[in-house]
């Protein structure tokens, strides 16, 4: 699991969000935002700020290991 793929996923719990839930804010697949939890694929730039935005915090903390 990447850092980005883990940091989704400990974001989105913290808000208490589904997968289905986030996926539909990004307006995406439930299965398109999964692979980005599983790190299959990455998001692209305009998804990365959307979900930075959506967790209130920079790309760079989305994509940096958390502390």
């Amino acid at each position: 699991m990447s850092v980005l793929s883990n940091n989704l996923k400990v974001l989105r719990n913290k808000q208490q969000l589904t997968q289905f839930e986030l996926s539909k804010k990004l307006k995406l697949d439930r299965a398109t935002y999964a692979s980005y939890e599983t790190g299959r694929t990455c998001p692209s730039i305009p998804t990365l700020i959307n979900l930075a935005d959506i967790f209130n915090v920079t790309v760079d903390q989305l994509i940096r290991k958390m502390d």
